[in-house]
């Protein structure tokens, strides 16, 4: 009798029990969201959808994971906004992510894409030479709003008030022509890859200073289970043993 009383009232104590923790009721989602940003050459929108090094690799893997089922279209977000929703919504997948100390327990990680140098860029005809990062202390520096460069660059003493965060690359470009800022620390490849698709002269800029090497991964939301990661990165690696990754990269950077 005590059993069925308490059986009882367990059902109907079920509903408010979900409603206070809605997150154990929910299921998996049926596709992963994967969301990037505009980043050529390794992410970036085209007329037949998004293309780029670390997008076509991850077609690849997916398709040779037998995952192609489970995953969503590709959207491209700003920068900030993609990065909060996989750090807090189940079900989603960034790229090309950073893997930094400061981001390692945020996430889990597929990987590594590529490795990548990001440096202080400015226009050539402003004649700044830096022999060491304490030199750049003096000039405005523009960054992208939740890259790994603002840390890295506070942590290096650099003030906070000469750094400025924008959106995207495009627009402290715009800021770096227009001289509204002195530097903007950027990816190499990426600056290259934009100022050419610009149409702009790439002598007009130069690299001024070498920042940092980090290396691209695919970075997952935390709540994904262990099994779907794993079959992602087993997929990577072997299609990296093939050649395959290797073949993609040459095909953009060639």
């Amino acid at each position: 009798m005590r059993k069925a009383t308490l059986l009882a009232l367990a059902v109907l104590l079920l509903p408010a029990l979900l409603a206070l923790f809605p997150g154990r009721a929910k299921a998996a989602p049926d596709k992963f969201v994967i969301l990037t940003e505009e980043l050529p050459p390794f992410n970036f929108k085209t007329q037949d959808g998004v293309r780029g090094i670390s997008t076509d690799i991850l077609l690849r893997m997916v398709a040779f994971a037998g995952l192609k089922g489970h995953m969503g279209d590709i959207q491209i977000q700003p920068w900030a906004r993609a990065y909060d929703t996989v750090r807090n919504k189940p079900g989603t997948l960034l790229y090309s992510v950073a893997r930094t100390k400061e981001r390692e327990d945020l996430f889990k990680w597929v990987g590594p894409i590529i490795s990548v140098r990001s440096s202080l860029i400015a226009r050539k005809d402003r004649r700044i030479s830096l022999q060491t990062l304490d030199d750049a202390q003096k000039y405005s520096l523009g960054v992208i709003r939740k890259y790994p460069t603002t840390q890295f660059l506070l942590a290096a003493g650099y003030p906070a008030e000469k750094i400025e965060t924008a959106p995207d690359a495009k627009a402290n470009l715009m800021k770096l022509q227009t001289g509204r800022i002195d530097l903007f620390a950027y990816n190499d490849m990426a600056f290259e890859w934009m100022i050419t698709e610009l149409g702009l002269d790439k002598d007009d800029f130069e690299a001024v200073y070498p920042l940092y090497d980090v290396q691209f991964y695919y970075a997952i939301n935390k709540d994904t289970p262990d099994e779907l990661v794993s079959k992602l990165q087993e997929s990577l690696d072997t299609l990296k043993k093939t050649g395959e990754v290797q073949r993609i990269i040459d095909e953009y950077l060639k």
